[in-house]
């Protein structure tokens, strides 16, 4: 009686390859970059603006370990970073949204009258103009003003979860200034309040503020600066939607995809410098692989993903032709 050969020391090889070979078999993808993004502040040990022109500088504070590489470190007492004024940075007459990572110890709630700030450029003086995002009293908070009204979006109820627990959270506020609904706070990528920013009419920019990160710009309010670190900063002029929220959080440490990023200029000289280069390469690259692969990476992966299938299917058909001549 012919024995059965035992396979499943052949097939582990083939699995292998499979997760070698096809892109995202083994790991998630970073999430798409919304359209919108002015300005991005990684905190990867720079307070550049990783997106646009408006640099920043940090004042006193350090960084640490974040969600997405390093993250900016605050004391709560002297440290934040800050960006020139710019009306890139003014929600304008424009619908608006800020996000970010935050981690704030459970004993930051009563420091600094209960406030701790995000990011602000607002000045105070003579009716409040500008905007602001922050904790208070360890609860997500947002207030934006044209120096006439003052949208001031706070959770006096305390329903919503808190943040300041010493583990990080991912945190968002979107404007859509047309929509009695249309301001909504957000937390680990849910909704978790809404308010009615209508009121808010014409322009909201605070010209000759500053933008601070973990500090405020009121005069008078300057104290209100977070304790904890802040990774990921990110302003958006439009107001994002749930889901691109939510797919901001779940990326997690993948983090938001920055193909797009850089100066078109220099790329366009790259790619006519190199393009016969790049071409000849993944001529080359096809015919080794004798599959039908392109210099496109969607063909690409298709193409590894049938030299795969071909892996793991060949085993099968030597045990067959093996078990055949038995």
């Amino acid at each position: 009686m012919n024995s059965i050969p035992k396979i499943s020391s052949i097939l582990l090889v083939p699995a292998a390859v499979v997760a070698l070979l096809v892109p995202g078999s083994a790991a998630a993808e970073p999430f798409p970059l919304p359209d919108g993004l002015v300005g991005w502040w990684t905190g990867d040990a720079t307070a550049d603006d990783a997106w646009g022109d408006n640099h920043g500088t940090l004042t006193s504070g350090a960084y640490d370990e974040g969600v997405v590489g390093e993250a900016f470190l605050f004391d709560g007492v002297s440290d934040y970073a800050e960006v020139p004024d710019d009306p890139s940075v003014d929600p304008g007459e424009d619908d608006f949204t800020w996000v970010a990572w935050v981690l704030s110890p459970q004993s930051s709630n009563g420091s600094n009258g209960g406030v701790q700030t995000i990011v602000a450029k607002r000045d105070a003086g003579g009716g409040e103009v500008g905007f602001t995002f922050y904790l208070r009293f360890g609860l997500l908070a947002a207030r934006f003003g044209n120096g006439a009204a003052l949208g001031r979006f706070v959770d006096d109820a305390g329903a919503s979860p808190a943040v300041s627990d010493g583990t990080w959270h991912h945190v968002a506020i979107t404007i859509d200034r047309d929509d009695p609904s249309g301001a909504v706070l957000y937390l680990d990528g849910e909704p978790v309040l809404g308010y009615d920013p209508t009121p808010v009419t014409g322009d909201v920019v605070a010209t000759g503020v500053p933008m601070r990160i973990g500090g405020d710009t009121a005069p008078g309010w300057e104290y209100q600066r977070f304790e904890g670190s802040i990774d990921e900063l990110m302003f958006f002029r439009r107001a994002l939607t749930a889901d691109e929220i939510g797919g901001i959080h779940d990326a997690g440490p993948d983090g938001v995809a920055d193909d797009d990023q850089g100066d078109d200029d220099d790329q366009g000289d790259d790619d006519d410098d190199d393009s016969a280069t790049d071409d000849d390469d993944d001529s080359a690259e096809a015919a080794a692989c004798g599959c039908a692969c392109s210099a496109s990476p969607s063909s690409a992966r298709s193409g590894l993903a049938t030299l795969a299938l071909l892996l793991t299917l060949l085993p099968l058909a030597m045990l067959r032709r093996s078990a055949g001549r038995r």
